[in-house]
This record gives C-alpha cells, sequence and structure tokens, in this order.
C-alpha cells in the first residue's frame, strides 16, 4: 500500500497556489516516525509534553516551542535533518530515490 501525505497553501494576496507532497510505501511509515522522533528529541523539542506545541511546519504559528526555541541556524539544522532522515531497516536515504 502506498500512503500520500498532501499539503497545499493558497495566497490570493500574492497571487499564487502551491501544492506539495510526498508518497511513501506503508511498510516504512513506523521507520520514518521513529526517525523523526529521534530528530526531534536530539534537537531537544519536548515531544513528550501534550500541553507544548511542537508541530513540526514550514509556516509556524506564534505557541510553536519550534518557533520560539529553535531560531535561525537550529531549526535550519532540524529541519535539514529531518529531510535526511534514514529508515531504521537500512542505511540508505530514501529521500534520494524521489
Amino acid at each position: 500500500m502506498l500512503v500520500a501525505f498532501l499539503d497545499g497553501t493558497n495566497t490570493p494576496k500574492r497571487g499564487w497556489f502551491a501544492l506539495g507532497g510526498i508518497v511513501i510505501e506503508g511498510s516504512k511509515l513506523l521507520d520514518l516516525e521513529t526517525g523523526f522522533l529521534r530528530k526531534l528529541r536530539k534537537a531537544g523539542v519536548p515531544i513528550e509534553d501534550p500541553s507544548v506545541n511542537t508541530e513540526v511546519k514550514w509556516s509556524l504559528p506564534n505557541d510553536s516551542w519550534i518557533r520560539e526555541n529553535l531560531c535561525d541556524e537550529k531549526r535550519e539544522e532540524l529541519y535539514k535533518a529531518l529531510f535526511e532522515t534514514r529508515f531504521c531497516t537500512g542505511q540508505q536515504n530514501y529521500w534520494s530515490h524521489l
């Protein structure tokens, strides 16, 4: 089974619309989640605290822990690390095949 994650944005004032997404094999979802959580913990993001907004987004809301605590280079390093996440079952970078 393939799983698709899609997201879009519409900015009427600027006159543009964008859509992006990723399609991965369902059997790789747990590995992907494990890799993401490992990277978030390493960056100090308190993902176990349900009272804290730790959602990973490009445009972060005002109440975001990441927005308040990971600025400039630190946030860039985290996002880069998330995009470079490797699946636990192998050493090859999954994203290099896209």
